[in-house]
């Protein structure tokens, strides 16, 4: 090869490193689940402390945990729901869920590999004042589930946008090691 052909091909490959990165990523799709959260039934309470854990399931028998204790939820994911970190996370404001998840997944992969949940706050100043809402991302790594990822819903006009990127990162994120991080502006919502 010549010098000319060689300078050509490392200019062009400096140039444009990211469309050849870029193109053996992966399409990720969102499904939508919705659950009746009144339909969810009490696995366990604890009189003491009015703690309950219920089993929900959406129409298409998506399965979660939903905790809840000193009006806070926790959401496990599937079978091993009670088990993942993710089940002893929640946002510090008083909050409840959505009952809508979304759920993300790569194409040609059967399970998804993040989850997009919307979560209702108050600051529990009791003055009806910071009213929030805070899309919380869910990393899945096999059985194991944590919370990836928190985005001010009010504060950002693109925060689906913003969950979704998050949750699509090529980039390996520890639930042992590492803490979720606040994505993008934040101040608006409690949490």
């Amino acid at each position: 090869m010549t010098n000319c052909r060689l300078f050509a091909l490392a200019a062009l490959l400096s140039l444009a490193p990211g469309a050849i990165i870029d193109a053996g990523a992966q399409t990720a799709q969102s499904r939508y689940v919705k659950f009746d959260l009144a339909a969810c039934e009490t696995i366990d309470r604890d009189a003491e402390s009015e703690a309950i854990i219920d089993i929900c399931y959406s129409e298409d028998d998506y399965q979660i945990y939903l905790a809840e204790g000193d009006l806070r939820q926790f959401v496990g994911y599937g079978p091993n729901g009670m088990n993942q970190r993710a089940f002893s996370q929640t946002l510090a404001p008083f909050n409840r869920i959505n009952n809508v998840l979304e759920l993300r997944q790569y194409a040609g992969n059967s399970q998804p590999h993040a989850a997009i949940l919307r979560y209702y706050t108050d600051s529990g100043m009791g003055d009806g004042s910071a009213k929030g809402e805070v899309l919380v991302v869910t990393k899945f790594n096999g059985e194991e589930a944590c919370h990836m990822a928190y985005i001010d819903a009010r504060a950002n006009p693109n925060a689906n946008e913003l969950a979704r990127n998050v949750a699509d990162r090529d980039h390996v994120f520890s639930c042992y090691d590492d803490d979720p991080e606040i994505i993008g502006e934040s101040g608006v919502s409690p949490m």
